[in-house]
């Protein structure tokens, strides 16, 4: 089936990584997807005034929605088992901490590659997120959902029809996204990723890694398993009971992330809801077509 990079006419995302022999892997973490590839856009402020704009795997950006000399430090495209060797690097040389360099304004942004999936696997990917979306937030923190640079896709009606406009016309659907949504598809088109928004400005390694494996682990489910399984699972899904199975099934062993937070089976029952009245459109529009 056509992938994402045939689709859009795509140079290939290896031809833009460094070489990986300049990385170390960290091995005091665990990774659900190690060889995932991904970018990571990290907003920090106060960076030092002769900022030399140049490390090892990043790109520095100023941005205007940030204060006191902020700085989005912008990895290349890099392997997720390699992302917390690449940041520890960057906070250790310019004294990055928590206390110093992040505000409200401030937020960690994540592009997944997307560019060996097809249309339909990433069509999975982006309802699947629809399931778990609230959980997600959950997990996030930080009022987040209520950040209007992150809008979650529970409050844009323009994911209702997702699933059917999306298979149908991906160029159109990705194009005329809006870019602050929670979960932004307008990267498709140009880089071949989804944009996750979520994740507040940090360097905490651990929470990023973290945040990595329930990323990664999304994609690795979206690749492994067929849509219309994946639908049947959605629609017929009616019982609390479901929902821990249906979480550790993405998740694996780091499903207690979602799976400890209080609130996670009243918020995945409606992510459920979500999902299912964006496939009941989908379904309704193909009926109307026949």
């Amino acid at each position: 089936m056509t992938t994402v990079r045939d689709y859009f006419g795509l140079v290939g995302v290896e031809n833009l990584m460094l070489d990986a022999k300049k990385y170390t892997i960290d091995m005091d973490y665990n990774y659900a997807n190690p060889e995932l590839i991904v970018g990571i856009e990290c907003e920090i402020e106060n960076w030092p005034e002769d900022i030399a704009k140049k490390h090892f795997g990043f790109n520095f950006e100023q941005d205007g929605s940030l204060r006191n000399n902020g700085y989005e430090a912008i990895t290349n495209p890099t392997r997720i088992k390699h992302v917390a060797y690449l940041l520890s690097t960057l906070y250790k040389r310019f004294n990055i901490t928590q206390e110093n360099n992040y505000s409200l304004r401030c937020s960690t942004h994540v592009h997944v590659n997307c560019q060996d999936m097809t249309i339909e696997q990433v069509k999975l990917l982006c309802l699947l997120y629809q399931v778990l979306e609230r959980p997600i937030f959950g997990f996030i923190g930080h009022d987040r959902q209520d950040n209007i640079f992150c809008v979650p896709w529970s409050q844009c009606n323009m994911s209702l029809d997702f699933a059917e406009k999306f298979i149908r016309d991906p160029n159109g659907t990705a194009r005329y996204w809006q870019k602050y949504t929670a979960l932004n598809i307008l990267p498709l088109r140009d880089k071949g990723t989804v944009e996750f928004r979520h994740l507040e400005g940090t360097c905490d390694i651990k929470r990023i890694v973290a945040w990595l494996n329930i990323l990664g682990s999304m994609v690795s489910y979206a690749k492994t398993h067929d849509y219309n399984d994946f639908k049947s699972t959605i629609l017929e899904m009616n019982s609390v009971s479901n929902y821990g199975a249906f979480i550790e099934s993405v998740l694996g062993e780091f499903h207690t992330t979602l799976t400890d937070l209080p609130t996670y089976q009243y918020d995945i029952s409606m992510g459920v809801v979500d999902c299912k009245l964006c496939l009941i459109s989908e379904e309704s529009s193909s009926k109307n077509k026949q």
